[in-house]
């Protein structure tokens, strides 16, 4: 039980219930960090041709970028649901906060994407138009029937009574 809420960081106090769905990036974004850092580091030490050499260092900056952007933009997305405000917000920590939704115009949508399933929020207004991802995919496997299972029972089942009180 514990494991789940730590992986998605599902945090409730009185009044606000704040959840990390994409956290997992994190460990995939510091990785390929580290490889850009190797590659940019290590390649004008090698004796290779001048194109060869830059065509490396593009692919080592090009990585660094995606890691970067990915670890700002991603690794830290917060979603807050605010009983107080009865809003909902999504924060990226140290840049903004911004509203998405009262309550009231949240729908819940079960999304396939790549033959995954995910679960995601979006506004009753435009079903199916922009949505936010608040799950990681769960596969096809008994063992992505089970993590499902669990995050329906541990995750969705807080939000769903936070945002019902």
């Amino acid at each position: 039980m514990n494991d789940i809420i730590d992986t998605y960081r599902l945090k409730i106090t009185d009044s606000r219930l704040s959840i990390q769905p994409k956290r997992d990036y994190l460990v995939k974004d510091i990785v390929i960090a580290v490889v850009a850092t190797g590659i940019l580091t290590c390649t004008p030490l090698l004796n290779l041709y001048h194109q060869t050499t830059w065509g490396v260092l593009s692919v080592g900056f090009v990585l660094g970028c995606f890691a970067l952007y990915d670890l700002v933009f991603n690794a830290n997305v917060t979603y807050i649901f605010d009983s107080n405000t009865r809003n909902i917000y999504q924060k990226i920590p140290g840049l903004y906060t911004r509203k998405l939704m009262p309550f009231e115009e949240m729908h819940l949508l079960s999304v396939i994407e790549d033959g995954l399933l995910h679960y995601a929020i979006s506004s009753k207004k435009n079903k199916y138009g922009k949505s936010y991802l608040i799950s990681h995919p769960f596969s096809e496997s008994e063992k992505g029937w089970k993590k499902r299972a669990l995050y329906e029972s541990e995750i969705l089942f807080c939000i769903e009574k936070h945002i019902n009180q």
